[in-house]
């Protein structure tokens, strides 16, 4: 699996690429902007994300806006829904907004932080099929 981490708390994008480094091989992008060049990247070089994991609150873009111009990408290239990009958000951040916005832009999960690994790890082994 190939798995792309948006976060911009180094100590935060430490943890997630120890956790998920065991799903796949784990990219990492500090904003929105970066996350958007890495998925066009990869994509050209024939290398697309299975994952995307997205921190909300960000510099420069924040992961809703990266999400939305994500998916207007994907829909340029007629990439069929059931084969997009699969999206995690995560956020400090709580309210119905957040959540809402986030699966209006079709993300799988939305984790809140502090992260529950547990959690995390349920989610990526439904969405996923992964068994033990």
């Amino acid at each position: 699996m190939k798995i792309l981490i948006v976060e911009d708390d180094k100590n935060s994008m430490k943890l997630m690429i120890h956790f998920f480094d065991k799903f796949g091989v784990c990219d990492t992008a500090s904003d929105g902007l970066e996350a958007i060049s890495a998925v066009i990247l990869a994509n050209r070089l024939g290398q697309r994300y299975d994952l995307i994991i997205l921190d909300i609150m960000m510099p420069n873009l924040d992961g809703i806006e990266t999400l939305k111009t994500i998916r207007e990408y994907e829909v340029q290239l007629n990439v069929p829904q059931d084969k997009s990009l699969k999206a995690i958000m995560v956020s400090a951040l709580s309210g119905d907004t957040v959540l809402t916005e986030a699966y209006q832009q079709g993300c799988v999960a939305f984790m809140r932080k502090p992260i529950d690994f547990n959690k995390f790890e349920r989610i990526i082994r439904e969405e996923f099929s992964i068994n033990d």
